[in-house]
């Protein structure tokens, strides 16, 4: 008998995101292959990636910009930015 345990080592964000849209289902990467010891590493190292890592702004402000002329059928909020900076972004590229 085998019992697969579900557990989010790494993407709590995009996991949490993936909840606030609604997503009944969320692509995953299986990490079975790993020893704990590796895949506590990777999960340590995925946060301070995140931690570490800098905007490309242009590029930030580009696919802003994209969600808001989009038909969507979530608030461009759920990005985890506020109306307010998504905005200040948008006047950057102009």
């Amino acid at each position: 008998m085998i019992r697969l345990v579900l557990w989010c080592r790494a993407g709590h964000g995009r996991l949490q995101a993936a909840k606030m849209l609604g997503m009944g289902e969320v692509p995953t990467i299986s990490v079975n292959h790993l020893s704990e010891a590796q895949a506590t590493a990777f999960m340590i190292a995925d946060n301070r990636l995140t931690e570490i890592s800098k905007w490309d702004e242009k590029l930030l402000a580009e696919q802003l910009k994209f969600l808001t002329e989009a038909e969507l059928d979530f608030s461009v909020d759920v990005t985890g930015f506020l109306v307010p900076e998504v905005d200040l972004l948008l006047e950057a590229l102009t």
